[in-house]
């Protein structure tokens, strides 16, 4: 099992979501591979507006996949879909931004233990606050637990209204596997200024799920709230003791997030949000972050924004043969 990760960046765009390619590097074959969201990061940059604050975020983007199906010789190829637009239903509005992939690349249940599965889920919403859609998996019969990673989305008001985008819900969660299915549920929801969930929305999102033979994970988890103005993107930082860390890989993905400004006159014209892992200076000690970032279209960092609380959780996963690697991600409650 192996794990990377890549950073995608773009500028300039105005003709529709940006759609690129790239291949995350392995230093071996794997017959199959996971692929996760692990960082975003999306803003409007200069265009005809007369003003800057005209900008009012509508929909927004972030959808990577892979470009074709293992084996792999010596790459994993993927594919981003990346695109924000304001209330006037256009793209004309030049955006730009980097999105972080993160994969977890492997030989295959048969060989290292591990199988993964992917879904899309399609969310409708109007007048009841975010909303929250089941899906029952049917896998293998080999599997002993399953960790949801966030793979992507796609978030808009339903029509093209005097709406802008003010909070965002996008998180998905297990409820339970047995036998050979899993149950999740996936969470989405937007809502504009006026504080209130009465807008019809549609939204899109995509979710990985790793699947293990046997237990051989240790999850880790805290809590923390973030709350953060007039000083960019905010950052909290967990600390792990983990004896032997020479022998770890480390790779984060996203599980969900949920943010939004503290008032309601902001309008988004910025958004970050991602989580790390990291090697500490201690020798046995590992940190996994979540930074979180929203700023209206005036380029100042002067609202009050918040994310809701959220935990970091840190998975290690083993294969047979010893090797082993990290993921973390944030979920939203």
């Amino acid at each position: 099992m192996e794990t990377v990760s890549r950073e995608f960046s773009f500028t300039g765009v105005d003709n529709g979501p940006i759609k690129t390619t790239g291949a995350l590097q392995l230093s071996r074959s794997a017959r199959a591979a996971l692929l996760g969201l692990a960082r975003f990061d999306l803003q409007f940059v200069d265009s005809d507006k007369v003003s800057p604050d005209e900008h009012a975020l509508y929909q927004l983007i972030v959808a990577p996949d892979l470009e074709a199906q293992g084996p792999y010789a010596d790459a994993v190829p993927v594919r981003l879909l990346a695109g924000m637009r304001d209330l006037n239903g256009e793209w004309d509005d030049r955006y730009e931004g980097s999105a972080t992939l993160g994969s977890v690349a492997f030989d295959g249940m048969g060989q290292d233990g591990i199988g993964c599965h992917t879904e899309g889920v399609k969310v409708y919403g109007w007048n009841s606050g975010p909303v929250t859609e089941r899906r029952v998996v049917f896998l293998g019969p080999n599997y002993s637990r399953v960790t949801p990673v966030l793979r992507g989305f796609d978030l808009h008001f339903a029509y093209d209204e005097d709406h802008e985008i003010q909070r965002i819900v996008a998180r998905t969660e297990l409820v339970s596997g047995a036998s050979n299915q899993a149950v999740v549920e996936v969470t989405a929801g937007i809502r504009d200024g006026s504080g209130f969930w009465d807008d019809q929305y549609q939204a899109y999102l995509a979710f990985s799920l790793l699947c293990e033979q046997r237990e051989i994970c240790q999850i880790l988890q805290g809590t923390a709230q973030l709350t953060g103005a007039d000083s960019g993107p905010i950052t909290v930082k967990e600390i792990f003791d983990v004896p032997n860390r020479s022998q770890f890989q480390y790779l984060a993905f996203l599980r969900g997030f949920d943010v939004g400004f503290s008032s309601e006159e902001p309008e988004m014209g910025r958004l970050i949000v991602g989580v790390e892992a990291t090697l500490e200076p201690s020798p046995n000690q590992v940190g996994v972050s979540a930074t979180v970032g929203i700023r209206d279209a005036d380029g100042a960092w002067e609202e009050q924004y918040y994310l809701w609380e959220h935990r970091l959780r840190a998975d290690r996963h083993s294969t047979l043969h010893g090797d082993r690697s990290w993921l973390t991600k944030t979920i939203q409650n």
